[in-house]
């Protein structure tokens, strides 16, 4: 069975992709840089550990939430930052809903 994704779904998810892209660039000093779902930091020229450091820093300063050591160490791809970064996002919007 395939799973059908909503426009919401798909327009969050590349808003979320645009940001860690802007992020990233802004880290990196590349503001060309071209980032996909599937890439992980040893695609990219100079992302190393105290690069990734900062794009989490980064992230966390802009949507004002925290990642755990164990979710930091999940990041292997891009897409998991942001699924896990979409996590966050839903967790944040329940608690706040309270």
């Amino acid at each position: 069975m395939q799973a059908v994704l909503s426009n919401e779904f798909i327009r969050m998810n590349n808003d979320l992709l645009d940001k860690v892209i802007s992020i990233l660039r802004e880290v990196l000093g590349q503001p060309e840089l071209m980032i996909t779902e599937a890439m992980t930091a040893s695609d990219v020229e100079g992302w190393d550990s105290f690069a990734h450091i900062n794009l989490i820093m980064g992230l966390e300063d802009s949507y004002k939430i925290q990642f755990s050591t164990d979710e930091i160490g999940r990041m292997g791809k891009v897409a998991d930052l942001i699924s896990l970064l979409q996590g966050k996002l839903q967790q944040k919007a329940v608690v706040n809903e309270d």
